[in-house]
Order: structure tokens, then sequence, then C-alpha cells
């Protein structure tokens, strides 16, 4: 756990290549996704930083069902040319 007060994980897909002398493992994508319970509301933040699309999501949302249009949500691409 990152922070005692928020769930963390760290998904990534490796690529071993295989070249002469030596075997390479490439880190092909690597993502941070924390949330955080604060009590009424409910906080995300997804961010990939490698690979070939770079991605930011920012969400707040209450938990109550009666209000659940009160989300804001926050989402950026970034892609590699």
């Amino acid at each position: 756990m990152l922070v005692p007060c928020c769930k963390s994980e760290f998904p990534s897909a490796l690529q071993a290549l295989r070249t002469k002398p030596r075997h390479l493992v490439r880190l092909m994508e690597l993502s941070l996704n924390i949330s955080r319970d604060m009590h009424c509301w409910q906080m995300s933040i997804n961010v990939t930083p490698v690979g070939y699309s770079h991605f930011f999501n920012f969400t707040i949302s209450p938990k109550a069902g009666l209000l659940q249009d009160l989300k804001i949500n926050k989402t950026k691409y970034f892609y590699n040319q």
C-alpha cells in the first residue's frame, strides 16, 4: 500500500526480447491506480506514463446514488507519434 488510507495498484506489461548474446526485458506499459474513500465521496486517479498511449484520469463522485450526476471527471490522452 502506497498510503494507508488509499488503495493502490501498479499493473504493468513486460516484453522479453531475445537478442544475442543476452536476453533483454522491455517495459511496455506501466500504470498507477489510486482510489480513496472520503466518507461520502470517492476519488480515483489513474495514470499510465509509459506505453504507446499515455493516459491520465481523475474522478471524484458522491457515494449516494441520488447525487451520482455530481460526478467530476477529467481525462486526457497523449499518443506517441
